[in-house]
């Protein structure tokens, strides 16, 4: 798998940079951002800074097995969010998508999935996979409009203060 910048008309998909941290923090500290994932908020930006340099370590990777892609508003240079491709095998891959909680639901990422989902059909990849947890309206809807069918639910898989959810499992 090897790595593009990608752009759409309002976005620039590209790799991330040490530069990006005061955005990746940005984003990355709102605490809704992990209301339907294992993680949570981190402690301190020293944090952010090793999360921002793992996601930096994967591009020079051989072979690259992740491909984390900085999603930046080109109206403004922001890094408003993240969208990561993890490649399976030759054939198969998964990806995860955040978006700033500013620009929800203002298309951006449908406009940065469709985008990479085209790139990911240029290079052969078979079957893209996404998982997401029962309760996300947002992200459901999100994969049913690009075209994702449900096509597993993992009963009371996960789990997050005390709260109890399903795995749904796309393909495309």
């Amino acid at each position: 798998m090897k790595f593009k910048n990608i752009e759409t008309e309002r976005l620039l998909l590209r790799k991330f940079t040490e530069k990006d941290l005061d955005d990746f923090i940005e984003f990355q500290s709102d605490s809704s951002m992990y209301n339907f994932q294992p993680s949570a908020v981190r402690e301190s930006r020293e944090r952010y800074e090793e999360d921002l340099k793992r996601f930096i370590s994967f591009y020079s990777a051989e072979p690259i097995k992740a491909m984390p892609f900085a999603v930046e508003n080109k109206e403004n240079h922001k890094v408003i969010g993240k969208i990561t491709v993890s490649l399976v095998d030759n054939q198969h891959c998964r990806m995860s998508w955040a978006i700033h909680k500013d620009y929800r639901r203002s298309g951006f990422a449908f406009e940065a999935c469709k985008a990479i989902i085209d790139y990911l059909k240029e290079l052969n990849l078979g079957k893209i996979d996404i998982n997401i947890w029962s309760g996300n309206e947002a992200s459901i809807n999100l994969a049913t409009k690009l075209g994702f069918k449900l096509v597993d639910i993992e009963k009371n898989a996960r789990k997050k203060d005390d709260e109890i959810f399903d795995n749904l499992n796309f393909s495309l």
